[in-house]
């Protein structure tokens, strides 16, 4: 007796898959890239926290560095500034004193050009004795020695004084021993006369007057030294 064989397809026990997988493989190769994957997005933003705090970190030391180096930028500034400001103030000091030295070198100059020069009287000096005695003074006697810058001095006050109406009695006294220096005057003290003069920057001496005519003499230009 002959049996029968029945060929029957096999079973899948797995309910199916994919690709030649299983559906319970391929949910576990599933769940181990979404861990991986976790793992890896975590990795990465801890990365991307670190490199966010060492970029801050690095920031501020950087801002920290450039802060130092203007404030050091700023002391040198000030420092440099201040050392202008007293070189400018020793300049200035300089200056003033070079200028104070000028100026006296200047008037020991026109000191030493008015003790060589001869005497003579402004116009202004000239008007000043003249509206001193003008009406108050009748006659002088105006003496005066043989030197020639006495004589030329002599002239500018018998001018001054003619020019108030005033009699100018003029007396060469010639050589005297011992010689006469600067202007004398015989006349009450004060007077308009003495006061004119004065006002006419000449420096006289005075004589006790004792009555007579008023009189000057003219002597020789007193020496520089």
């Amino acid at each position: 007796m002959t049996k029968s064989s029945h060929i029957t397809a096999p079973q899948n026990n797995q309910g199916g898959g994919m690709f030649g997988f299983s559906w319970d493989a391929i949910n576990d190769w599933s769940n181990r890239i979404y861990l991986i994957a976790t793992i890896c997005s975590i990795s990465f933003a801890g990365i991307a926290l670190l490199a966010s705090f060492f970029m801050w970190r690095s920031s501020n030391e950087i801002s920290a560095d450039k802060d130092r180096e203007l404030a050091r930028f700023q002391a040198k500034a000030n420092e440099k500034t201040e050392q202008l400001r007293n070189s400018s103030d020793q300049l200035k000091l300089e200056a003033i004193k070079l200028q104070e030295r000028l100026e006296a070198e200047r008037a020991s100059r026109l000191q030493l050009q008015a003790a060589l020069s001869s005497r003579h009287l402004s116009p202004e000096e000239s008007d000043n004795l003249t509206a001193a005695v003008n009406g108050k003074l009748q006659r002088v006697v105006l003496k005066y020695t043989s030197d020639a810058e006495s004589l030329a001095f002599a002239q500018d006050i018998a001018n001054a004084l003619a020019r108030a109406n005033v009699q100018v009695i003029p007396d060469g006294a010639g050589m005297i021993v011992p010689k006469p220096y600067g202007v004398s005057v015989n006349s009450p003290d004060p007077s308009p006369l003495t006061t004119g003069l004065r006002a006419a920057n000449i420096q006289i001496q005075t004589v006790a007057y004792q009555g007579g005519d008023t009189w000057i003499l003219v002597g020789e230009k007193p020496p520089p030294f």
